[in-house]
């Protein structure tokens, strides 16, 4: 691709100041700290456009860029020393140390996982030898934006790693304007979602924290609630990882306005996938099953599984390959326990605290807790919520 004409783009943070004494016969000036303004341009590679956005990519991608020097005269303005480079949103792939002798530089940037209108910054922050004695001017400029698609929840979850994501502390938006992002569970502390144009397993599903419950349909002022099987149009947030589980907090969401639909059944985990962290980290936020769970006998008072037990409210379940999971009590607090019931099935939505995965159950029919499941265990079984 032919090198694109440079574009000057320049912000500044810093400038030096000037004090007049006012009144006064003696002028004090302070020394201006140059440069004033730093201008940076892609140079060379594609940029895309808001119309006709690159694919976003977790692979690492290069632009050449162009960085000027200026003092406040908008004159160019030589140094030695470094500047730092930044990408937002994104991850910098290379040293964010680059070195500069003159007034103007070109050098590669190698980032990944822009979205949106990504940009390029440099910064005059100093030196990387704090002891250089180069005084940083502050002064900061953007390039024009590199254009990327906004992720999927598929795109932003996968990666090699389970403890963490491809924008984990950024902020993040999630691509549901053209997707079927559907709200799957509804918490007292927020809801999970999973987008159902890709297929099971495929890092698709996310917990959404709100701190308190999920807003529901507001009669005052028209908009839409958060009930399972509704559509979402916006979301962003926070990225963290919490526990080893990714969620987004401080959220921001818009509900469609077509119906709910109604889900489909959870996910059966395959055999193989358990014990295997980077296969479980697929279903992760989603709603799975499995259909040959036991507590195992070996889960009894005394056992440090009983006193977590007690402690958290998290118990064993074995499958018949011999992996071990674990289940959420507390939607179900009228079951306890028992080493040897043979619950069958067992669904709800999976979690990780680090390398400890948990199902997290909605009701009581997630324990298979009907009159053909463990006797004794409950009267009667609560109604799960659906909307007005």
């Amino acid at each position: 691709m032919s090198p694109q004409p440079p574009r000057r783009v320049g912000v500044v943070i810093g400038l030096g100041l000037s004090l007049v004494a006012t009144g006064c016969t003696n002028t004090t000036t302070r020394d201006r700290v140059e440069p004033t303004f730093i201008m940076v341009s892609v140079l060379d590679g594609e940029v895309g456009s808001a119309e006709a956005p690159l694919p976003f990519s977790s692979e690492p991608t290069t632009r050449r860029m162009r960085v000027e020097l200026l003092d406040i005269q908008q004159q160019p303005w030589t140094m030695t020393g470094d500047l730092t480079v930044e990408i937002k949103p994104g991850n910098l792939t290379v040293s964010p140390w680059v070195p500069i002798d003159g007034s103007t530089l070109e050098a590669d940037v190698t980032f990944k996982n822009g979205f949106g209108p990504t940009r390029v910054w440099f910064s005059d922050l100093g030196d990387k030898d704090i002891d250089s004695g180069r005084k940083a001017s502050f002064a900061t400029g953007v390039s024009e934006p590199i254009w990327f698609t906004i992720p999927t929840l598929s795109e932003l979850n996968r990666t090699d790693d389970h403890e963490t994501n491809q924008l984990a502390q950024q902020f993040t938006e999630v691509r549901c304007l053209d997707r079927e992002v559907r709200v799957t569970t509804v918490g007292t502390d927020g809801f999970w979602v999973t987008d159902m144009a890709d297929p099971e397993g495929s890092y698709n599903s996310m917990f959404i924290y709100t701190f308190n419950r999920p807003d529901e349909d507001s009669a005052e002022t028209g908009k839409r609630g958060i009930y399972v099987g509704r559509r979402l149009t916006l979301l962003t947030g926070s990225n963290q990882e919490y526990l080893a589980t990714t969620q987004l907090s401080f959220p921001t969401y818009e509900v469609s306005d077509e119906a709910e639909i109604t889900m489909p059944d959870p996910a059966l985990l395959p055999s193989a996938a358990c014990g295997d962290n980077d296969a479980l980290e697929g279903f992760e936020g989603g709603l799975v099953r499995v259909e040959d769970a036991t507590v195992p006998t070996s889960f009894k008072s005394g056992t440090e599984e009983y006193d977590d037990y007690l402690a958290y409210g998290q118990w064993p379940i074995t499958l018949s390959t011999g992996c071990t999971l674990y289940v959420e009590s507390g939607a179900v607090p009228e079951y306890t326990p028992r080493g040897g019931d043979a619950l069958g099935l067992v669904q709800g939505t999976l979690s990780e605290v680090w390398g400890k995965w948990i199902i997290q159950p909605r009701d009581a029919t997630d324990l298979n807790l009907t009159p053909s499941g463990p006797p004794g265990r409950l009267s009667r079984l609560p109604a799960r919520p659906k909307s007005p």
